[in-house]
């Protein structure tokens, strides 16, 4: 309400010199003069002050911002729906330094809390894929690498699960000292590579087909090929597609 006062004492301040003007003087030529103009400028100073105060605020934060672009002006339009008091006590992500954008996420864990969620899980996977990194290697870690980092990957209440590409893998050899003692990757579950057991798939595809089925029926994988293919043959086989988005690929094949 604070925002709405100094815009209404803007918006007062004008109405009062037009009725002076025009329907106390009645003299519209008074407006070809510098003094009711000035008056009104007068009027919306405190409306402008706080204007460029808030776009100011904006322009630091969206020059800060690292992830999205966000334009000035309707940031600024964002910070003046609240008051100055308000703004003023939050850590906004003006700044290179990473300890306000903590407290801030600090503050979003908070309200969920309040809301009745008790942490968040985010699940990065398929990063080659956008067009602005369009399978780009470097364009890969410069996404990645900014969240290896122990203490936000250790956050309470925060899970990461980074489904990456294997040749992110020689980058992360590549790295000096510095990079490990940030990122500690001996403490985060890394798993090299997530392939899948020849076995493994086989009774995943067994599965699939089988689920295909009509309750009616009993077939299964060994259905789609020919009798004199042994089934450790199909093992081999998917062993060496490594990952079920390969071996559904194989199965479409096979199908199609």
């Amino acid at each position: 309400w604070q925002n709405w006062a100094v815009r209404g004492i803007g918006l007062a301040v004008k109405a009062a010199v037009l009725t002076y003007v025009l329907w106390w003087q009645r003299d519209w030529k008074i407006l070809l003069t510098v003094w009711p103009w000035l008056i009104m400028a007068l009027g919306w100073a405190p409306w402008m002050a706080q204007v460029w105060r808030w776009w100011m605020q904006a322009y630091g934060v969206s020059r800060k911002l690292r992830c999205i672009t966000r334009d000035v002006n309707p940031l600024r339009q964002v910070f003046m729906q609240f008051s100055g008091r308000d703004i003023n006590s939050q850590p906004l992500p003006n700044k290179m330094r990473t300890d306000d954008r903590y407290e801030l996420l600090y503050k979003f864990q908070g309200v969920l809390k309040a809301c009745g969620f008790s942490g968040i899980v985010v699940l990065v996977d398929r990063i080659n894929e956008p067009h602005l990194i369009n399978g780009s290697l470097e364009n890969m870690r410069g996404l990645v690498w900014s969240m290896l980092d122990n203490k936000f990957l250790k956050q309470p209440g925060l899970g990461m699960k980074l489904l990456l590409p294997i040749e992110l893998a020689d980058f992360v050899q590549n790295e000096d000292h510095d990079f490990y003692q940030r990122a500690r990757l001996d403490k985060q579950n890394m798993i090299p590579s997530l392939e899948w057991t020849g076995q493994s798939l086989y009774d995943l595809a067994n599965a699939r087909v089988a689920g295909c089925c009509e309750d009616s029926q009993s077939s299964g994988l060994r259905s789609l090929f020919a009798d004199e293919i042994e089934d450790s043959r199909l093992i081999d086989a998917f062993a060496g597609l490594r990952v079920p988005r390969q071996l559904f690929k194989f199965l479409h094949r096979v199908l199609v």
